[in-house]
């Protein structure tokens, strides 16, 4: 919660300074002023948010009531120190109850995602204007997304909710007339990509194949040579059990409302990447014992698993405004438009903002550049392969895919919600192996980017039909002498 408040914290401060407007005009009696604090905080509200009516009103007269009531008990106070003091007082009950609905607002936006139609602008004037002149025909959401940075388009994006009586395609026609709209595309449904002393190693295939122990002995030889510094790895996903015995360790929470899961995919992603290794429970992972490298839970999925384009995009968002270092998507769906700008938009932002976006190829068997986020530009996609290293026979294909890479994604064994662990497969197992390895390496150079990462891991990957797989151990040999020339 705390984290919601300071993100509220610079709109609270302007409405504040209404309030403060608002008790010096009934302080002195000055009705006009007093009238005029009213109106400013009122119009902000009205401007700000972007709720269903009854949710406004609410939050408006939540406002209201607030500063009203902190006005009333300081007129009625002597003048002195405590006077000043109550307002101090004040400002944190306004603070924590302004910020209250902020957070009821973006949990109702996860929960209830009715977005259809993604339209882009060619600028936000334009944008705003058709606000003006459509208001009445359409149900629109605006502002879609919420970078810290508008310097890139996503701010000139708005979402559009059809009626049930309503024709998606027809709509897209008739939209697609009008001048000041340079793109839309469908809000596509997104869905998970199902298909050391550590007492469970054994049932981690992996782990001998890719000669865990000898991993761990290379970290180690080196640990006295090399400074680690804190890497965060996101899962963006169904959210992770932040509790569970062989997670909680190596985990950072970006928000209560993502540390738990009931779905439990985000939890299995989590181990695979980073799984706390050497501490005599559960399995293992790339990582070292007291690991400066980190994993976080932001939700995209809901409970079932599904999520549209905008939560999605709007995880891509907040992943790289908390910097982190790698954004894992084990989640994906068939394109179905030829150019998927948005999501293009969103890694672009991510990478400006330094970060390495791993995403899972999928699992149709077919083309990967047909799947979405997958195709997107300038992210790494890791096909699923099996127990004898060969891509696995649903695993889509990558070598259309300019950054494509295969990764163990049969019989992956990891954790699972309340300290349990399960056995699946999938790309999505494929995706948070690479994401450990990549989070790892961003530990020891924080300036690694999303080029020479995939660099180091196509240079010593073991090659079979094509496929670039990744060897973990010779990657992180290449990388600590060739990168780091250690």
């Amino acid at each position: 919660m705390l984290s919601d408040i300071y993100i509220a914290l610079p709109h609270t401060l302007v409405l504040w300074s209404y309030a403060l407007l608002l008790i010096f005009g009934l302080a002195r009696g000055h009705n006009s002023l007093t009238a005029i604090a009213v109106s400013l905080i009122t119009i902000d509200s009205l401007w700000n948010l972007n709720m269903s009516s009854q949710d406004m009103s609410l939050h408006i007269a939540s406002d209201l009531v607030t500063i009203g009531l902190i006005s009333v008990v300081f007129l009625k106070m002597k003048r002195g120190p405590f006077r000043l003091l109550w307002l101090g007082v004040g400002f944190l009950v306004f603070l924590g109850l302004h910020s209250q609905f902020n957070f009821t607002k973006e949990m109702k936006a996860e929960q209830d995602d009715t977005i259809d139609l993604l339209l882009q602008f060619d600028n936000t004037v334009a944008l705003e204007q058709w606000i003006a002149k459509y208001k009445n025909k359409y149900e629109m959401s605006y502002p879609l997304f919420e970078p810290m940075d508008n310097s890139f388009l996503l701010d000139e994006y708005l979402g559009l909710s059809l009626k049930d009586n309503e024709d998606i395609t027809s709509t897209l026609v008739a939209l697609a007339q009008l001048p000041e709209i340079i793109h839309i595309e469908r809000n596509d449904e997104v869905r998970i990509n199902e298909a050391l002393n550590d007492p469970q190693l054994s049932r981690q295939w992996t782990s001998e194949q890719h000669r865990l122990n000898d991993f761990h002995k290379l970290l180690a030889d080196r640990q006295s040579q090399m400074k680690e510094k804190e890497s965060v790895i996101a899962i963006l996903d169904t959210g992770i059990d932040a509790n569970h015995e062989d997670l909680i360790g190596n985990y950072k929470s970006t928000s209560k409302r993502y540390d738990t899961d009931v779905k439990g995919h985000g939890t299995h992603c989590a181990g695979i990447a980073a799984a706390v290794s050497g501490n005599g429970i559960g399995i293992a992972s790339f990582l070292p014992p007291n690991s400066e490298v980190k994993v976080t839970s932001i939700k995209v999925l809901n409970n079932f698993g599904m999520g549209t384009q905008k939560t999605i995009i709007e995880g891509i968002i907040k992943a790289a405004d908390t910097k982190c270092d790698v954004i894992s998507l084990s989640l994906g769906g068939i394109s179905s438009d030829k150019k998927e700008l948005a999501y293009n938009e969103a890694v672009k932002y991510a990478r400006a903002k330094g970060s390495i976006v791993v995403v899972a190829a999928g699992n149709s068997g077919s083309d990967a550049s047909k799947y979405s986020p997958a195709n997107s530009l300038g992210v790494i996609a890791v096909t699923a392969t099996d127990t004898l290293m060969r891509k696995a026979a649903f695993g889509n294909d990558v070598s259309s895919i300019k950054m494509g890479l295969g990764a163990p994604g049969t019989q992956i064994y990891s954790t699972f919600p309340q300290d349990a662990y399960k056995s699946f497969d999938g790309s999505s197992m494929s995706a948070p192996f690479v994401s450990g390895l990549i989070g790892l390496m961003r530990s020891y150079d924080k300036q690694l980017t999303s080029k020479q990462a995939f660099s180091i891991l196509k240079k010593s990957a073991d090659i079979k039909d094509g496929l670039y797989i990744v060897n973990p151990l010779a990657a992180m040999q290449f990388f600590l002498k060739e990168h780091l020339g250690s």
